[in-house]
């Protein structure tokens, strides 16, 4: 395998990840050192990629081709092995990309330290989730619909700078035309400085380490994908 995602951690919100990934068609490979869960991948009737071993170890990162995936969530719910994890992976592999799950909230801080580039808390945005059902419910719901908790055909595609061809760079909203021949809608820009502009307008311009957030349904986000696999300069 190489530019694919190594999952440390099958439980709850590990298959939860597995199955986003499988969705959408990108590769990774489950690291787990429980027989009952390697039990359960081996009796199931997706071919999901796996390793029994331990995710804090050097050798089972390595085995897993640390080196050369492009991402590793580490959702183990030991907060300790989760650092160490963070801590083996960045030092084998500076640029790869680092999720860690976290459940005491003094860990975040650790983790970020130890090279995280996110750390999520599950039980701190599950309580925000409900207490924001109270609040606005009509937006949460309108959002879990977004994110496919209603089985939506409606998602979101990142498009970045860097992924792209010579002639898409340095282009604006505008010039790019994607809403027109796509139907679908750039709702999010993040900035080469990390910070994120909502609804950007149509001036903006793809710059180095800069990514367009796209919005659409099925069949505008297949268009999206190959409005830039075959995008042509005009003359």
């Amino acid at each position: 395998l190489e530019d694919h995602i190594i999952l440390c951690g099958y439980g709850k919100y590990g298959r939860e990840a597995a199955a986003h990934f499988d969705d959408h068609e990108l590769p990774y490979v489950v690291i787990d050192k429980n027989p009952d869960i390697i039990e359960n991948i081996q009796k199931s009737e997706g071919a999901v990629l796996y390793i029994e071993g331990d995710a804090t170890l050097d050798e089972t990162l390595e085995k897993a081709g640390v080196n050369r995936a492009s991402a590793i969530i580490s959702a183990l719910p030991d907060d300790s092995e989760n650092v160490f994890i963070v801590l083996t992976a960045r030092q084998i592999n500076p640029k790869i990309k680092i999720i860690s799950r976290a459940r005491d909230p003094r860990t975040n801080k650790k983790l970020l330290k130890a090279g995280a580039n996110h750390v999520v808390m599950p039980d701190q945005i599950g309580g925000f989730y409900m207490a924001t059902l109270v609040s606005k419910p009509s937006a949460v719901e309108f959002f879990s619909f977004l994110t496919n908790d209603f089985h939506s055909d409606i998602g979101f595609e990142e498009i970045s700078f860097e992924h792209l061809s010579p002639e898409c760079q340095y282009k604006s909203i505008r010039e790019l035309g994607i809403r027109h021949a796509t139907g679908a809608n750039i709702i999010g820009y993040r900035q080469p400085n990390g910070k994120y502009v909502v609804n950007p307008p149509p001036d903006t311009t793809f710059l180095p380490n800069s990514s367009f957030i796209i919005l659409g349904n099925n069949e505008q986000l297949t268009k999206v994908r190959s409005f830039f696999a075959n995008f042509k300069k005009e003359e």
